[in-house]
């Protein structure tokens, strides 16, 4: 495990409810560093006092997601900055939590570092404005795909591909397979292809009249495709059951409009799960070894890809084994590793 640079290292967190407890970005402040936590007080003022020129501060950031408590978050940040020098400071999902923090700490040597989670042609609604990011010291971003636009705000060498992380020790393999049909899983709502699903599923069912469809999605398209023979679809599941899920499934299957990186990839080939997808960041993840990428929009090549691995035993097999493999590279201890150089490398 990377070592603890609690003294040097602080991380400005966020949590999305819809993630595991063992999914999300925020992983990474369990492996490296601490956590900023809000005082009770400043929570308490947040949630009365502070609520309103909060919520106007939120409104008037033109930030997608950027909320009041993000604004209270944001300005205990700038306190404890302003109370430390020669620290890191270290804001996981730098679009949603940094925002109106000027260069506080200069003199005191901090080191301000924010992790990039969009692509780029997202920025116009999710970030309308991006000239405050050049007040960060250094970019971490999760797909190479993203080093050119972010290049542009902070210059060339000031930005880093870091890659996501995966509990290998939670995402694993059973131990034991229960026989039963073949399964292919679909999991997720942002930036999938729910356009050419339908005729995705429909070409896989033709063509394998013994596979299954599991759909994990809220996505209107998923409960209409849900209604057909051997296709599944759940709103969400329980973290227990969502592991279950991956572990029982013979095939990811992620049509996408576009990506830098997806929860679900690391953690199905960390199932032995491999992946047919569309192309994107997650490219940076999935090797010819573990699965395979087809161009956005080319269903045919999608469904082609699709049945000839349903319909290879000793392929499948292979590639199962091979995605296990390719996610230990991925581990948050390996990731923390390569964060605690750039730390070190901007101390």
């Amino acid at each position: 495990m990377a070592e603890k640079l609690s003294a040097d290292v602080f991380f400005i967190r966020y949590r999305y409810h819809h993630h595991s407890l063992y999914s999300g970005y925020d992983q990474i402040c369990n492996y490296l560093g601490s956590t900023l936590e809000l005082p009770g007080w400043l929570d308490f003022a947040g949630n009365t006092v502070l609520r309103l020129p909060a919520k106007m501060l939120a409104r008037k950031a033109d930030v997608f997601c950027y909320g009041r408590k993000d604004v209270v978050l944001e300005a205990y940040a700038a306190y404890h900055i302003w109370r430390h020098r020669r620290k890191v400071y270290h804001f996981v999902y730098a679009e949603k939590s940094f925002r109106y923090i000027r260069v506080l700490g200069k003199g005191r040597d901090n080191i301000l570092v924010g992790s990039f989670h969009h692509a780029p042609h997202q920025y116009p609604v999710m970030v309308r404005h991006t000239d405050h990011f050049k007040r960060l010291k250094h970019a971490v971003v999760l797909s190479t795909l993203q080093i050119p636009f972010l290049e542009t705000i902070l210059g060339k060498g000031n930005v880093s591909f870091i890659p996501h992380g995966v509990i290998t020790d939670v995402f694993k393999p059973p131990d034991t397979r229960v026989p039963g049909p073949l399964r292919c899983l679909f999991v997720g709502y942002h930036m999938r292809d729910f356009k050419n699903l339908p005729r995705i599923v429909d070409g896989i069912l033709d063509q394998h009249r013994g596979v299954e469809i599991h759909l994990v999605s809220k996505n209107p398209v998923c409960k209409t495709l849900g209604e057909k023979d051997r296709v599944f679809q759940y709103d969400r599941l329980s973290d227990d059951e969502y592991l279950a899920m991956l572990q029982k499934s013979d095939l990811l299957i992620l049509p996408l409009l576009g990506s830098t990186f997806v929860t679900t990839v690391l953690e199905s080939l960390s199932c032995g799960v491999p992946i047919v997808a569309s192309e994107g960041g997650i490219s940076d993840y999935i090797d010819r070894s573990s699965g395979e990428l087809v161009p956005v929009g080319d269903t045919d090549t999608f469904i082609h890809v699709c049945t000839n691995i349903l319909g290879n035993d000793s392929k499948r097999h292979a590639m199962s084994a091979a995605a296990r493999q390719r996610a230990l590279h991925f581990s948050w201890y390996s990731v923390a590793e390569k964060l605690k150089e750039l730390y070190q490398k901007l101390l």
